[in-house]
């Protein structure tokens, strides 16, 4: 009865701590995912890569999440295979910090954090601020959890099963390190997996050697996990990861190597009692030691490369004509075409946000030379949707899978969305600025601030359609259908606040009134147009007949 309880409590604070880690990292996700994007994305070189593969996996509180983000990147043909290594390299090290923050003995902050995350998730209406609130309620179900897991310990150490257990996996540092790597892939979070096991070693249940043992073998199953999630990825993804987990697995095997070998003497000056903190620095030396790799690095991934060859289709060109066709590797795996219409149409949306990031200072001061140059990238986006259509027919010659012929139809939809967000840039924002600037019309303090922000949040939730593109997931989805709600309201509120400014007679305010609500509304529609992607995945799930759970549309 008594491991029958055990096993219960120890689960329920399991599910407990996954779903606390998972909800944090989905408040920010969801509050700063732009924000994150623009991190990895200026990546330039490989210490820039470890930095920021350190920052983006602490507040991720994942590593496994911020290889992801970085993937996409990768995906899409714009990062350097080095400086994603060093990434990866980088957010290993920042999941082990996290562990060190989320092991402080914190507990008197737990009802601030409910408090306040409560205050903020329940009340508030803004979509950041109930994000914001998430993310305080996640940290503070975490600390939760652990207390149960310390809780859930105590009453069996002594027992004489898990002593015997603990005397066995003592005596095998090899079954404690496969099994740490099982469950660190089980439970899909190597922060997790590493505060169990933390736990464990705290309450005495297990010896630090166990502890260590566990620890390495959760490096290792973290490794296989980043390689299982991005199997279907493009090669240049694969290749990269199969890298770092080389890097990984090699350092972990070394370790474990030494361990078997000189024991808790390689531990040198610290503390070998039974002492969590040890694991948990002891995981942070050795993600810091596996930098140490970097040097190796072209090594490394010169293997990954032979094992896995880069696929010999690619993006379009700039002339606009799919550079691949249908090549004989493309007609034994007709996917790889499906892929190559995702690619080209993550192309159209960075094109796009070339148009649309110089419109606010093309408002400012119109540059009839760069408008020119926009309008021609404007045509290029025309090409791209051509180019992507003649791609589609060909490829519908071909045996194709329902899911695939499904997948274009959407791809075509989404291309079709893309390319008229263009024209709404160069038919009607650049237009206007022109007008702006020959008819000296100058915006109000108030309206220019205004019209900033929508600008800004254009550009915001343009980078959440290249996401969703990426992604596919409902929850990516959810977020950019309740950030066109949030435009929304910005425009409404936009709009009353000028009129207001009228009523009052402001002179800036009625002399360039016309100006002000037209470019407003060109945002506006702009934003519905982007998001209008999300309501494939939505539909498909049953948000807006429904029939999807409620519990789930709370999330």
């Amino acid at each position: 009865m008594l491991i029958l309880s055990f096993l219960t409590s120890v689960t329920g604070a399991l599910v407990l701590l996954l779903f606390s880690v998972r909800m944090v990292r989905t408040g920010i996700l969801r509050g700063f995912e732009s924000s994150l994007n623009r991190i990895v994305r200026s990546v330039d070189n490989s210490f820039a890569g470890l930095v920021s593969g350190i920052s983006v996996a602490v507040l991720l509180q994942s590593s496994l999440a911020a290889i992801l983000l970085m993937s996409g990147v990768v995906g899409t043909l714009g990062f350097q295979s080095f400086s994603a290594l060093t990434f990866i390299l980088g957010a290993d090290l920042g999941s082990a910090l996290v562990v060190y923050f989320l092991s402080l003995d914190v507990h008197f902050l737990i009802p601030i954090l409910l408090s306040i995350g409560g205050y903020l998730f329940l009340r508030d209406t803004t979509i950041l601020r109930k994000q914001v609130g998430r993310i305080f309620l996640g940290l503070a179900l975490i600390l939760v959890s652990l207390e149960f897991l310390r809780d859930a310990v105590l009453p069996i150490q002594e027992s004489t099963f898990l002593v015997q257990f603990s005397e066995l996996l003592a005596r095998d540092y090899l079954t404690a390190f496969i099994l740490g790597a099982a469950l660190a892939f089980l439970m899909h979070s190597s922060v997790a997996s590493i505060l169990v096991f933390a736990a464990l070693v705290s309450t005495e249940a297990f010896s630090v050697e166990v502890g260590l043992s566990l620890m390495l073998g959760a490096n290792l199953g973290s490794s296989i996990l980043v390689l299982w999630v991005t199997q279907k990825s493009v090669a240049d993804v694969r290749q990269i990861t199969l890298a770092a987990s080389f890097i990984r697995i090699t350092g972990a095997l070394a370790a474990l190597l030494l361990l078997n070998t000189f024991g808790l003497s390689i531990l040198g000056p610290f503390d070998a009692s039974y002492s969590s903190e040890l694991i948990i620095v002891s995981h942070i030396v050795f993600n810091a030691s596996l930098i140490l790799f970097i040097p190796l690095l072209p090594l490394f991934l010169c293997v990954a490369r032979n094992l896995l060859p880069s696929e010999l289709s690619g993006p379009a060109n700039d002339s606009g004509i799919l550079a691949t066709a249908l090549e004989p590797r493309v007609k034994e795996q007709p996917a790889l075409g499906v892929s190559n219409i995702q690619r080209e149409i993550y192309r159209m949306i960075e094109r796009v946000e070339t148009l649309m990031a110089p419109v606010m200072s093309l408002l400012n001061q119109y540059d009839s030379d760069k408008a020119k140059y926009l309008i021609e990238e404007d045509a290029h986006l025309n090409h791209s949707l051509d180019a992507i259509r003649n791609y589609a027919a060909l490829l519908s010659s071909l045996k194709l899978e329902p899911e695939d012929k499904k997948r274009i139809g959407y791809l075509l939809d989404y291309a079709s969305v893309v390319e008229a967000a263009g024209d709404i840039i160069s038919k009607r924002l650049l237009p206007l600025a022109e007008k702006k600037d020959r008819d000296s019309q100058r915006f109000s303090k108030q309206g220019h601030d205004e019209i900033l922000l929508l600008h800004s949040k254009s550009l915001d939730n343009l980078n959440l359609c290249g996401n969703l593109l990426l992604s596919n997931s409902f929850g990516m989805a959810k977020n950019l259908f309740e950030q066109k709600q949030e435009f929304s309201a910005l425009y409404r509120k936009s709009r009353k606040k000028h009129l207001k400014r009228l009523a009052e007679g402001k002179v800036s305010s009625i002399s360039s009134s016309d100006l002000h609500l037209d470019v407003c509304l060109a945002f506006k529609d702009f934003n519905s147009l982007i998001s209008s992607v999300a309501h494939a995945v939505l539909s498909a799930e049953g948000y807006f007949t429904g029939t999807f759970p409620e519990t789930l549309l709370r999330q």
